[in-house]
């Protein structure tokens, strides 16, 4: 693994000032200042958001007409299965016969709203036990729409039309970096790349950028994400191989730079693909989800960067349920990549900042950026003052095979 520049710190980003943190590593300064927010996010074609006050949070003590879960444990009975509910003040566990699973509720009077491993369940408790609503049946998976070519370029796979957007700038004078961007459960490329703005960045910075589509709206990232693909076993990681050598044999694609991102959905598939895929990938940098596979047989190591909110009510920070959390995701990744020693703050604005683990095999560094107080999805064209987008491409363009 080369890096492109011994003398770029982690997370830089050409158009911001230097800062020198005290008691970290030198880094660019990533915050968009609030008087550049509404142009910023006209440019991502995107209204400005005002500033909404926090909406107060519903009692749980003789909140309404209900009465209160919060210290209590509840029973309830599904498809013949008993369930233990263990509630706090604002979390609860559920205690199963074969598993235990762990989210955030809330309680409005007698209704009770859960979020549990990013599924969000409603129920109502009386007093004595819980029950639940009827959960709404998802859509069949729909084949059919890929049984002709759409975008800008398909390739067949597996008897379908797989197919992608791409961007390439106007003016290329040598062979260009590819950068794959992925969107989310139930996304689409034309939204992912209204989102993150990185046709933008690529006339800057002179890459090349695909937005391919998941197959009904989804990514198979692993056993645990997400919808029909992973249900259907769709080999998505077949797919986009088979992409990306039609991008390069139709574009001047610089092969030792090819990364990956995405969103969600999309960034578990990201790091799928660098695990099963490091033959190919010379870094990823994603947000919002982790790594669901096991470690390939054929991985090499490869950078990772993964961005995460605090607040992220879908896929929580902490982790919850079968989803590991973002510690623990770095950790993996260190382990993969066999890293030594502790991870170092490498980057801070405020309350957020960005754990590396450095001293990798073939230079390949594990980032965690965590970004205090944020949401699921934390893009500057819906409001966040973090240019995640830059972040992401700063760090990912360091490197090479």
């Amino acid at each position: 693994m080369k890096k492109v520049s011994l003398l770029v710190c982690v997370l830089l980003f050409s158009s911001c000032a230097v800062q020198q943190p005290s008691g970290s590593a030198a880094g660019k300064v990533y915050t968009i200042p609030e008087s550049e927010m509404a142009q910023y996010q006209e440019r991502f074609n995107q209204p400005a958001k005002k500033e909404k006050t926090a909406p107060q949070k519903a009692k749980r003590s003789g909140a309404g007409d209900g009465p209160s879960v919060a210290g209590k444990t509840i029973p309830s009975t599904t498809n013949g299965q008993t369930v233990q509910w263990r509630f706090t003040d604002d979390k609860v566990t559920m205690i199963g016969e074969k598993r235990t699973l762990r989210g955030d509720y809330e309680q409005r009077g007698k209704n009770l709203y859960f979020n549990i491993t990013g599924k969000k369940i409603a129920a109502v408790y009386d007093g004595r036990k819980i029950t639940f609503a009827a959960e709404k049946k998802r859509p069949a998976a729909d084949y059919t729409q890929y049984q002709k070519p759409y975008a800008d370029d398909c390739v067949m796979h597996e008897g379908y039309y797989r197919c992608w957007y791409i961007h390439v700038p106007e003016t290329l004078n040598s062979a260009a970096p590819l950068l794959v961007d992925m969107h989310g459960f139930g996304g689409n490329p034309e939204r992912q790349r209204m989102l993150t703005g990185f046709d933008r960045l690529a006339d800057e910075e002179k890459f090349i950028v695909v937005w391919p589509l998941g197959m009904n709206a989804s990514w198979n990232a692993g056993p645990l994400c997400c919808g029909h693909s992973v249900k259907d076993n769709v080999d998505d990681v077949g797919f986009l191989r088979k992409m990306i050598a039609r991008v390069s044999g139709e574009q001047n694609i610089d092969q030792r730079r090819i990364y990956v991102t995405g969103l969600s959905n999309g960034s578990g598939m990201s790091q799928r693909f660098a695990n099963e895929a490091s033959d190919l990938v010379a870094a990823t940098a994603s947000l919002a989800l982790y790594l669901l596979v096991p470690k390939s047989e054929t991985y090499s190591p490869v950078p990772m960067l993964e961005i995460h909110g605090t607040k992220d009510s879908v896929v929580n920070f902490e982790g919850a349920g079968t989803f590991p959390g973002a510690i623990r995701n770095l950790e993996t990744w260190a382990a993969m990549n066999q890293c030594s020693g502790e991870a170092v703050e490498s980057w801070r604005e405020g309350p957020h900042y960005a754990l590396t683990y450095e001293d990798c095999q073939q230079g390949a560094e594990v980032t965690l950026v965590t970004i205090h107080e944020g949401g699921h999805v934390i893009y500057p064209s819906q409001g966040s003052r973090i240019n995640t987008t830059g972040m992401a491409w700063d760090f990912m363009k360091r490197f090479s095979k």
